[in-house]
């Protein structure tokens, strides 16, 4: 694990970038005619998918394929003459070559994804936010082209000045996409802005290996797959307690249950001693801090997959929490544990360690208890 700043290629991209071709389209044809129109969005095509190559956004590589069907329809419709292309029908057929290109990558949109999480791996989480985000600005532009196509079949059957309704459709549909291509792109660098600074966590396999990482923020949404997190968990042990902390206001701990001591996500770019080290100082004041290392073993949470790294320690004999942090901290009797065992006072991973605990370290501690 090297570092915690993610590539430029692992942040959120706008969707726009890959919906250029659409746009394209649609600004040239109101100028210049649909032909023109035509060959300006296959060389903005070209040039975009040049662009994802050198960034190695592989997962647009699947949005640019269902925009083929743009140049699909198009040879489709016009190449054998179904359509002729001539005024003043340009821009319906503009219209509903867009429509019907967004609309086949809606329908292909789940096996699109089904795709993907087979796929793609390492980044996967954070790259399908780039693919969520293309078919939520995707949803955006078939509206506004609609209303377009609305207005053009309006002027068509109903209007009376036809020219000026076309000339106002047209306006309006250039307008409401300007505005949109705005608001999306200062949207996404908000976003982005916030992704620099967002805390990473490692990918892990079965295996414990590193193969990529993920936003933090991305981790704990809902999703049907989940990612292993290696996390460090460690247990102070004293005269015949442990040491419990209860987190009042925790996201990864909605629950808010009495847990061991430390409780911390491995960051992207340290070490498991790093963040030993990290969670005893952070919440205990605690310098130097060297557990025991007890085991490791993997827990199927709501949100994630842990891969835990269990240490305990029997050396720290008054912890107490530093101020800043928002939670509580009280020593437990083993027999106050055990017969809480089971209720929903603690996590599932707790409960899984205590049973180890009790068979290992409880026992020895107290075996010296006794002999002395």
């Amino acid at each position: 694990m090297s570092n915690n700043k993610p590539k430029q290629h692992e942040l959120l991209l706008n969707p726009l970038v890959g919906l250029i071709p659409i746009f394209v389209l649609l600004f040239v044809e109101n100028f210049l005619g649909l032909t023109i129109a035509l060959y300006a969005s296959i060389f903005s095509y070209t040039v975009v998918l040049l662009y994802y190559f050198f960034i190695k956004a592989q997962v647009y590589y699947l949005i640019l394929l269902v925009n083929l069907n743009l140049f699909f329809l198009f040879y489709l419709l016009f190449s054998n003459g179904v359509f002729p292309i001539v005024n003043p029908y340009y821009s319906l057929y503009t219209s509903f070559l867009v429509i019907a290109t967004i609309i086949i990558s809606l329908i292909l949109k789940p096996f699109l994804f089904a795709f993907f999480d087979k796929n793609f791996v390492g980044h996967a989480k954070q790259m399908e936010s780039n693919l969520r985000e293309y078919y939520r600005a995707s949803i955006f532009v078939l509206s506004i082209v609609v209303i377009r196509a609305l207005l053009f079949m309006f002027s068509l059957f109903i209007a009376t000045d036809i020219q000026k309704l076309q000339v106002v459709s047209a306006r309006l549909e250039i307008d409401l996409l300007l505005v949109f291509i705005v608001y999306q792109s200062v949207r996404i660098m908000k976003i982005r802005k916030k992704l620099l600074v967002e805390e990473f966590w490692p990918i892990l396999n079965e295996s414990g290996v590193v193969v990529g990482k993920v936003a933090r923020i991305v981790t704990l949404t809902p999703s049907i797959n989940q990612e292993i997190h290696p996390v460090v968990r460690v247990h102070f042990l004293h005269n015949g307690s442990l040491l419990l902390f209860k987190n009042e206001n925790s996201i990864e701990n909605p629950d808010s249950k009495w847990d061991c001591a430390i409780n911390e996500h491995v960051i992207f770019g340290e070490t498991m001693d790093q963040t030993v080290a990290r969670g005893a100082m952070e919440k205990y004041g605690i310098a130097g801090f060297k557990p025991h290392f007890l085991l490791k073993h993997i827990v199927n949470l709501p949100l994630e997959k842990q891969y835990i790294m269990l240490y305990y320690s029997n050396e720290v004999k008054d912890a107490q929490l530093l101020n800043s942090v928002n939670a509580q901290v009280k020593y437990w009797p083993f027999w106050q544990i055990e017969e809480n065992l089971g209720k929903g006072v603690f996590p599932e991973a707790f409960e899984i360690e205590y049973d180890y605990l009790k068979n290992t370290v409880i026992m020895a501690e107290k075996f010296s208890k006794n002999a002395m």
